[in-house]
């Protein structure tokens, strides 16, 4: 695992035209982050390869470097979630008839399909309810939460605790945890 002692040696050898390995790292991360498809996995893979202390260097470092390029729609937590290793789940709106013939309402993962449990001590199920309910009075201003292949989400971040053929349970309880629509 590198460590921010290998970070900084990074400063010492020379890359031409990049003038050192340090500015070549950030220059390649900021193109994976800005020009590729999968940018942010090829980011997070790279983390992969760092140590805590060096994760949080490199995110802040990126996320000030595509900030200063001025990128429109440039999330800059994004980045920095990267170095938090939280989870973010991208879920639809699933609307359903309980036993007594009621309407309700579950998340569902957009790419799994699988249902979502939210736990935590920051977890109020009459919360989530009120969140979720929200959705259908608010559905002129995002017409395809209620479906798996549409364009607006119900992002949950957190940490997944549990995954099975047909859950995903993910603790909200950290820093940026939580749900909101996107």
């Amino acid at each position: 695992m590198k460590t921010i002692e290998d970070l900084k040696e990074m400063k010492n050898k020379t890359i031409i035209p990049f003038g050192n390995q340090y500015d070549y790292f950030f220059a390649t991360l900021e193109n994976y982050y800005m020009s590729k498809l999968d940018g942010l996995d090829r980011v997070k893979a790279e983390l992969s390869n760092w140590d805590r202390e060096a994760q949080q260097i490199i995110v802040n470092r990126l996320a000030n470097i595509v900030s200063e390029n001025g990128i429109i729609g440039f999330d800059k937590n994004e980045i920095l979630l990267l170095g938090e290793n939280i989870d973010k789940i991208s879920c639809y709106i699933e609307e359903y008839r309980n036993q007594q013939g009621n309407i309700c309402a579950r998340l569902r993962d957009k790419v799994s399909n699988k249902r979502i449990s939210i736990i935590g001590n920051n977890t109020d199920k009459n919360h989530l309810l009120r969140f979720l309910s929200q959705a259908k009075l608010n559905q002129q201003m995002m017409p395809t939460i209620f479906d798996r292949n549409g364009t607006d989400i119900v992002a949950v971040r957190g940490i997944v605790s549990s995954e099975d053929n047909e859950e995903i349970i993910i603790n909200i309880d950290v820093e940026s945890g939580g749900y909101l629509f996107e």
